[in-house]
């Protein structure tokens, strides 16, 4: 059982992790309300985007480029106790990369380490990005890098709310049947119908500005996603460590009221010992 002086100092660490734990939360707190609505506001802007975009491609026959290549990219986190969303981010991107003839790339340091440790050991393109304020630069050698490929899947973490935060991929260069998936979902509040177009001034002029154009954007959105579901994932984590802490305390004030009341016995032993010592050495006295 710890006493003295390990006891007050492990009482000292416990609530001075508390009082950090609580610092950070309210500091990812407030970056996770500047992004969030940004956020979700063009996640419903790019998935009519999108949607609109394999509606046009359905129009056209044969390939719109001269690209060529698959590259699944994984976007995760550079710090560590973001919870659960890495793993199941790259576990969904591990398993499609299985059973999937394409190129590899991966964002992140954490996604850098779970697949030297679990990948399936092919040749891949590492980039290190800061998820919270990407600089120009490097999303830009990203963007030059993925250009080159017909399809782009980009796996990467999705904030639902604080309780919530899920894997999806997302096919920036479209390559999904949209028209399908969305009918009958609402995007920005009317329910998506599938539609009709007139192209201006061609349709493949028009693909080729949807291809060349949005998959900067895109890209980036998919950064940004990320980058909310990681502080998400942070927060419930340091949510679901105020528990432990507090239970930790709670065993170690129990501990501390065990030892003051071990000091005070000992007190009363050692004063009822001296009392009970001179009685008897007065009854020796008084005899002689």
């Amino acid at each position: 059982m710890q006493k003295g002086k390990d006891l007050k100092l492990d009482r000292e660490v416990t609530r001075t992790m508390e009082q950090v734990i609580g610092s950070l939360e309210e500091v990812y707190v407030l970056k996770m309300k500047r992004i969030r609505d940004s956020v979700v506001i063009a996640r419903d802007f790019f998935t009519g985007i999108l949607a609109v975009f394999e509606e046009t491609r359905k129009n056209h026959q044969g390939p719109i480029s001269k690209k060529s290549g698959e590259l699944a990219i994984l976007i995760s986190g550079n710090l560590k106790f973001a919870g659960e969303i890495n793993m199941k981010v790259f576990n969904a991107f591990n398993n499609y990369i299985q059973g999937t003839k394409c190129d590899i790339g991966i964002i992140g340091k954490i996604g850098d380490i779970l697949y030297k440790q679990r990948g399936t050991f092919r040749t891949y393109r590492y980039f290190d990005l800061e998820n919270e304020y990407p600089s120009f630069e490097k999303v830009m050698e990203i963007l030059k890098y993925i250009s080159s490929y017909e399809k782009i899947t980009v796996f990467h973490g999705k904030f639902m709310n604080l309780a919530e935060q899920v894997d999806t991929q997302t096919a920036i260069t479209g390559n999904k049947d949209f028209s399908t998936e969305m009918t009958g979902q609402k995007i920005q509040g009317r329910e998506y119908e599938s539609a009709h177009y007139i192209f201006e001034p061609s349709l493949e002029k028009v693909l080729e500005f949807f291809q060349n154009q949005m998959i900067g954007s895109l890209f980036k959105q998919t950064v940004y996603e990320s980058s909310l579901a990681q502080l998400g994932s942070r927060i419930k984590t340091m949510e679901g460590a105020f528990p432990a802490i507090k239970e930790r305390k709670a065993k170690l004030d129990m501990l501390r009221l065990m030892e003051l009341r071990s000091l005070r016995n000992k007190k009363q032993q050692a004063s009822l010992l001296r009392i009970f010592t001179n009685e008897r050495i007065l009854q020796a006295t008084y005899a002689t």
